[in-house]
């Protein structure tokens, strides 16, 4: 009987191919098998997902320690004494929420507008001899300033406007009444509209 030898291979691949197709299921059953699949994520990614975001990142609430903010304080004036010519008093900022802050540095402080909000003539001029102190202020923990005043009517070429509160921000954030200045009540005050500097200022400190 005549042999038919093309046949003979077609036998012997039938396994073969079999073995590769259980081989192709079993790869589709086990997560990270098979070619050009990495078998754990990147080291990068890995400790990108794992690193926690900074409290209130997320959120946008205040994160403990950070520098205070309008948001997180109350400002207020309160007259002690005079000598020739001057008026002293201090300025006290009061933490109202529960997330702890920090003030360093010297606050910047303007005469208010009388008629809008927002400061007027020249901002404070910082009192190099008075640098205060670095504080962190929990809940209600206050922190102040000195603050002396020129009388107006003995400057030469301040234009007089009276008033009744200072336009003061926290020390590091600048100065605008819009995002970062408050309001400390001062009856009785006269300061310059134009650009002469009756304030002088000293730095942030303990209570």
């Amino acid at each position: 009987m005549p042999q038919i030898p093309h046949r003979f291979p077609v036998r012997r691949a039938l396994p073969v191919v079999g073995a590769l197709i259980v081989v192709a299921a079993l790869a589709a059953c086990v997560p990270g098998a098979g070619a050009g699949v990495p078998s754990s994520s990147p080291s990068g990614a890995a400790s990108a997902s794992a690193s926690p975001s900074p409290s209130g990142a997320a959120s946008g609430a205040p994160v403990a320690g950070a520098p205070c903010t309008r948001d997180s304080l109350i400002a207020t004036y309160t007259a002690t004494d005079g000598t020739a010519g001057h008026l002293h008093g201090i300025l006290t900022f009061q933490n109202h929420l529960d997330t702890p802050c920090t003030l360093s540095g010297y606050p910047t402080v303007y005469f208010g507008q009388p008629d809008t909000a927002g400061g007027m003539g020249a901002p404070a001029s910082n009192d190099s001899s008075d640098p205060g102190s670095p504080v962190t202020l929990g809940l209600n923990d206050t922190a102040v300033a000195n603050l002396t005043i020129t009388e107006a009517g003995i400057v030469d070429g301040c234009a007089i406007v009276d008033t009744y509160y200072f336009a003061v921000s926290p020390p590091g954030v600048g100065f605008d009444i819009d995002t970062n200045a408050m309001q400390a009540t001062a009856e009785g005050l006269e300061g310059c509209s134009n650009d002469v500097s009756l304030l002088v200022v000293g730095g942030i400190a303990a209570e």
